[in-house]
């Protein structure tokens, strides 16, 4: 379904937006990208994808990481808060399009001061 339903006939036939997302600190992150079987081994000194953070991914933030990036969330949401306390380099709410392209990446940059993020 669209993310945003205007008319009924929204349902039949839509296209997904391409989300902007949140830039958490004014840092830069480069690193391997690490999509999936997160575990405190394996996630320390890369940039993480996560689909959708929420306080029980906190733990990462004793992991030592370079950064991550969500599919979903926003400016205000908990993990942003908490990579801004902590002054780790984040996108948060890039949206699917944006983040399905990331997850096959090898490795990425997070500029949050110039807000992108490449492949590298």
């Amino acid at each position: 379904m669209p993310p945003v339903i205007l008319n009924p006939d929204d349902i039949y036939t839509f296209h997904m937006p391409t989300s902007i997302p949140n830039y958490i600190t004014l840092g830069e992150a480069v690193g391997e990208v690490c999509a999936k079987d997160f575990c405190k081994d394996n996630i320390s000194g890369k940039i993480l994808l996560i689909k959708a953070a929420d306080p029980g991914f906190d733990w990462i933030f004793s992991c030592n990481i370079k950064g991550f990036i969500t599919a979903y969330g926003g400016a205000n949401s908990h993990m942003a808060i908490r990579a801004g306390e902590l002054g780790i380099p984040a996108a948060i709410g890039v949206g699917e399009k944006i983040f399905e392209k990331l997850s096959s990446a090898k490795k990425i940059r997070i500029d949050c001061a110039n807000k992108k993020i490449e492949e590298l």
